[in-house]
């Protein structure tokens, strides 16, 4: 897998488009957030119901979301993923995925 950009500078709330990653359970998400501004990572089995992301590979949680920048693996089956920004005062959000094995 090639990287992938869920989010793209944007300056929204809501839920961004989910993406097939093919049951990959080994991505590296990289978030990026300007100014002030909260996100989290959700993930499907079907594309249609999503939950909560609530850990990373080393077990962390990131239920609650992110409000700063941050770097991370998850190793989770799941067939899509997509980004949620809950909160945004100023700035711009991105976030990046690719398959942590490449």
């Amino acid at each position: 897998m090639a990287k992938i950009t869920l989010l793209n500078a944007v300056e929204t709330t809501g839920a961004g488009t989910g993406f097939d990653v093919g049951l990959s359970p080994h991505l590296g998400v990289q978030i990026i957030i300007s100014d002030s501004a909260t996100v989290r990572l959700e993930g499907s089995i079907d594309g249609t119901n999503y939950s909560n992301i609530s850990r990373d590979s080393f077990g962390n949680s990131i239920n609650n979301g992110f409000s700063t920048s941050a770097l991370f693996a998850i190793d989770i089956p799941l067939r899509y993923i997509r980004a949620f920004v809950t909160s945004r005062s100023s700035g711009t959000i991105t976030v990046i995925i690719t398959d942590a094995r490449s």
